[in-house]
């Protein structure tokens, strides 16, 4: 065929035509990146032309053949090289030309894995490692500082948009994936189910990973820092330099590729949910697809061993038993907690005073009586019954409460003893309804246990306490 065409297109001529048939050059490049390259085989892509050209006019059949020819592909440059390797013919194709066509379908886009984004990053830590050993002009406006800074707004800017290219790709696909499970895809047939679950793990780990961690704006590489790190000391060196311009340039930079992170991590999350719940589903059914088997197995085996029987034996359904046996369930352990008992003491203590003084009857058993000490409960008992006839005992004016008080419960209120002087004081002290008055005075009260002969003495400052009223301010209790 490519023998009999003499006919030559330059160009630019074989670049349009190639455009107006470009479902024939989606599908060569589908054939190539299967082998993940830019080359394909001679014989398929002769195969490719003639699959396109059925249904075509005349005229149409005799361009196609024309414009695909490779001498002419050769001529217009769109053919990089035709040779033979291994005894197979190749036609290797420009690879500017590819990308063109990439742009026109998204499906194509160049997958960019973690080797294809670390070459991409190359050349950008050789301009940072050469900036760093002053083997590059940081004088603007010279040549030489044209010339790199030139190449590495090139560099940034085609691994930016390639990267955007694959977002948008990969967007597609999750959003794919989110419609699946939202329409139960687990129903499929389980080989279709299993297909789709191998090519959405592929993604995931070839393309997907690699793309969400080369975005995060922490990333290290053994070879250099991340994009954004990278980008970040760039920006210090124009800063140093003095250049607002390729400054601002690398702070838009570094906006835009962090920009990126929220859509590939969206992508990936969708992805992660789909693999997770296709998972669950691929192992659901094939448990039940065992489970049926072994039954059908136990079934067939009962019957044909004797038509009478009407129950399968129990040892035919022994692989439908868990893989490991459940131990027996033991007593648990005592909980061992991070606290000394003396806190704990102290933290019961206090729950049974709270719950105490809100009951309604002092004799009230407490809620939390059975984990305190006998003794704290009656203390607890105790004080709680002390400060409600603090509150609602008829204080005189101007007389020595500590005395009055001490008349008042000597003789009648079960338990009293000297100390519980202090606890009065105290709570007399920071009423509200009370103003305390201290006198240039002291006194003493003594008192002497009958049961056991304990002498117990206090000695205090007199002072007369004044009512303020039920609702007022009052004073702080220190005159």
């Amino acid at each position: 065929m490519a023998d009999l065409i003499q006919k030559r297109f330059s160009t630019i001529e074989t670049i349009l035509k190639m455009l107006n048939h470009r479902e024939l050059m989606f599908r060569a490049i589908e054939t190539s990146d299967k082998r993940q390259g830019n080359a394909v085989i001679e014989a398929e892509f002769f195969y490719l032309v003639a699959e396109y050209k059925k249904g075509l006019s005349a005229e149409k059949q005799k361009e196609v053949t024309t414009v695909f020819d490779y001498k002419n592909l050769l001529s217009a440059k769109v053919l990089d090289d035709r040779r033979a390797t291994d005894g197979v013919t190749k036609l290797w194709f420009n690879s500017v030309i590819i990308d063109l066509f990439r742009l026109c379908k998204i499906s194509l886009y160049r997958p960019l894995n973690k080797t294809s984004l670390l070459s991409a990053m190359t050349p950008i830590w050789s301009i940072l490692s050469d900036i760093n050993e002053k083997q590059l002009s940081l004088i603007p406006g010279t040549e030489e500082y044209d010339e790199w800074t030139d190449t590495l707004n090139a560099q940034i800017t085609g691994l930016l948009g390639r990267i955007k290219a694959n977002i948008t790709k990969l967007e597609q696909l999750g959003e794919q994936f989110q419609e699946d499970i939202a329409e139960e895809a687990q129903r499929e047939l389980p080989d279709a189910m299993k297909l789709k679950f191998e090519h959405a793990s592929k993604l995931y780990r070839r393309e997907v990973q690699p793309l969400s961690s080369f975005l995060d704006k922490d990333t290290r590489y053994e070879k250099g820092d991340g994009i954004l790190l990278t980008i970040d000391a760039l920006k210090n060196v124009f800063v140093r330099n003095g250049d607002l311009e390729y400054q601002a340039l690398m702070t838009n930079y570094y906006l835009q590729y962090l920009d990126l992170f929220e859509p590939i991590k969206a992508v990936a999350d969708n992805i992660s949910i789909y693999l997770r719940k296709t998972k669950e589903a691929i192992a659901q059914h094939n448990a039940i697809e065992s489970a049926y088997v072994i039954i059908k197995q136990a079934y067939n085996k009962t019957l044909s061993a004797d038509r009478r029987l009407k129950n399968i034996k129990l040892s035919d359904l022994q692989d439908l038993a868990p893989e490991r046996t459940l131990g027996k369930i033991k007593r648990p352990a005592p909980i061992q907690i991070d606290k000394k008992p003396a806190f704990l003491s102290n933290v019961f203590n206090e729950l049974a005073r709270r719950t105490l003084q809100n009951a309604h009857s002092i004799d009230d058993k407490l809620v939390f009586e059975d984990v305190i000490q006998k003794d704290s409960a009656v203390a607890i008992r105790h004080s709680i019954r002390l400060n409600r006839w603090v509150t609602s005992h008829s204080w005189p004016e101007n007389v020595d409460f500590i005395a009055h008080a001490y008349e008042q419960l000597k003789n009648t209120f079960e338990g009293f003893k000297v100390p519980d002087l202090l606890e009065i004081s105290s709570t007399l002290v920071t009423s509200k309804q009370y103003t305390i008055k201290a006198l240039p005075a002291f006194k003493q009260i003594r008192e002497e246990d009958p049961d056991t002969g304990v002498v117990t003495e206090m000695g205090y400052c007199v002072r007369h306490i004044t009512a303020t009223g039920q609702h007022s301010e009052g004073s702080d209790g220190n005159q």
